[in-house]
């Protein structure tokens, strides 16, 4: 029972990713807010598939959503799972040409990068796939000085 557990969960892993390339040349600057967004206090680049990307300074996240209750087992604020969980709202919010698959999928092999388990990558990447749709903004448009939230604490 054990082994086919384990073929199924490695089936599982090996679908959440297409393995892609990512780099993170510097850590992202972040301002916290009210209610537990977090501001960017200077752009935050990084790379995939040798696509170099930004996300602007002013941009708001709540880092990864998990829910409270589960806080003390799967924090937000987990320094593997920050930049990950930056450049997957991001995508979430402005995908560009991007789909939902391909940008929960770069969430997984970020945070697998960032030194998370594969065992707990896959887990945020199932969270966000059974639970992201919503939040999805598909055909954004997509500029700088956007913020989700407007509860700063004065910065």
């Amino acid at each position: 029972m054990k082994r086919i557990t384990g073929m199924l969960l490695g089936l599982f892993v090996s679908a959440c990713s297409t393995h892609h390339e990512i780099k993170i040349p510097k850590p992202p600057c972040l301002y916290p807010l009210k209610h537990y967004d977090f501001i960017l206090c200077r752009n935050f680049n990084f790379v995939v598939n040798e696509s170099d990307y930004s996300i602007p300074q002013g941009f708001t996240t709540d880092l990864a959503s998990v829910p409270r209750i589960l806080w003390s087992i799967y924090s937000p604020s987990r320094a593997e799972t920050i930049p990950g969980a930056i450049i997957h709202d991001y995508f979430y919010f402005c995908p560009q040409d991007m789909n939902r698959m391909e940008a929960d999928s770069i969430f997984y092999d970020a945070l697998v990068l960032q030194g998370l388990s594969k065992g707990t990558a896959f887990k945020y990447w199932l969270s966000v796939r059974l639970f992201g749709q919503s939040h999805f903004n598909q055909g954004a448009i997509c500029h700088h000085g956007y913020t989700r939230t407007e509860n700063t604490i004065g910065y």
